[in-house]
């Protein structure tokens, strides 16, 4: 049998019902992208490792790390699968390593500065001469900006579970994702559809958010809305206010804004959480706090993603002894 059956048949018996629907999601759509164009018509038996070899190199021109990582991983998996299913007689996948010869050369990453975030805000908030607000997603992103909160998440809230009023907090405990739909023989076919899963990224994203004054007034809106529409959802669609709001409506929205602002984003909306975490941290705000504000499994995670901003105190720290070692 081909590669490609034998890891859609994989993925659909043994890996989705283990998985979350999006990160099945996200393995299919690995596997459909990067490894069945390439090798999914070659007997299983006899792919080799040179092969596979050849098309991750290839892949690591055209792609970032982690998207190459994640291919490697789908044939790590299935590899290991089919060996102990006996459908092959030995793990080509043993001898490859995927490893990247910068892996040692962390990139930082985007944040807006302190003059891009006003601008950004005031773009966001702008309203026409009937005190409506021009971009209905723009209260939600500034609402981000100030909480630091992954998008999924806030998208995810309801209003009557997830929104203490009177303690003007927010419950994080579930997100809402984009995944493809699939037929019954487990092929994806056209279309996507937005669940929400009461599982979030990890044990630590279980959090309360207390909102500051702008945080407040941005949900203010919503909640009104969300209130008067009888819906369950805190923010709702800009045109189906009892569903959720689409992840890639929001993410157009951010990028509508930034021109208005004149802002060349380096990334999408992830670039307002990681400003967030930025701009805490070197208003030196305890790194435990932060970290536990953006739901981080661990401060390890805080430290490691926001490493260059510790750098200029590490390199001032011997500097002290200077002075306490003084003779």
């Amino acid at each position: 049998m081909c590669l490609e059956k034998d890891i859609k048949i994989f993925l659909k018996y043994y890996k989705k019902p283990e998985l979350k629907a999006t990160s099945y999601d996200t393995l299919y759509r690995t596997a459909e992208n990067y490894v069945f164009p390439f090798l999914g018509l070659r007997d299983t038996e006899k792919v080799t490792a040179f092969e596979v070899i050849d098309l991750l190199e290839l892949l690591k021109k055209k792609y970032s790390m982690s998207t190459v990582k994640k291919v490697y991983g789908v044939l790590k998996m299935f590899y290991a699968f089919a060996v102990e299913q006996k459908i092959v007689s030995k793990n080509i996948i043993q001898s490859i390593s995927c490893k990247n010869p910068n892996q040692n050369l962390r990139q930082k990453v985007k944040a807006f500065t302190i003059d891009e975030v006003q601008r950004f805000q005031r773009a966001a908030l702008d309203q026409d001469s009937n005190g409506k607000y021009i971009s209905y997603y723009g209260p939600l992103l500034v609402l981000y900006l100030h909480t630091g909160c992954r998008l999924g998440e806030l998208l995810a809230l309801e209003r009557e579970t997830d929104y203490d009023y009177e303690e003007q907090r927010i419950c994080i405990h579930s997100d809402v994702e984009t995944i493809g739909t699939f037929d019954d023989d487990g092929n994806r076919v056209r279309g996507c559809k937005i669940i929400k899963q009461m599982s979030p990224k990890s044990k630590n994203s279980n959090r309360y958010i207390y909102l500051n004054n702008i945080s407040k007034m941005c949900l203010r809106y919503y909640y009104i809305r969300s209130l008067r529409s009888n819906s369950k959802v805190l923010i709702p669609s800009a045109k189906q206010v009892q569903k959720f709001a689409s992840p890639s409506s929001v993410q157009s929205a951010f990028y509508n804004i930034c021109r208005h602002a004149g802002i060349i984003p380096s990334g999408g909306v992830h670039v307002l959480r990681h400003s967030y975490a930025t701009h805490l941290i070197k208003n030196k705000e305890d790194i435990k706090v932060v970290s536990r504000m953006l739901g981080h499994k661990s401060i390890k995670v805080t430290m490691d993603t926001y490493y260059h901003l510790f750098e200029d105190e590490v390199s001032k720290t011997n500097n002290v002894l200077d002075i306490v070692f003084a003779y």
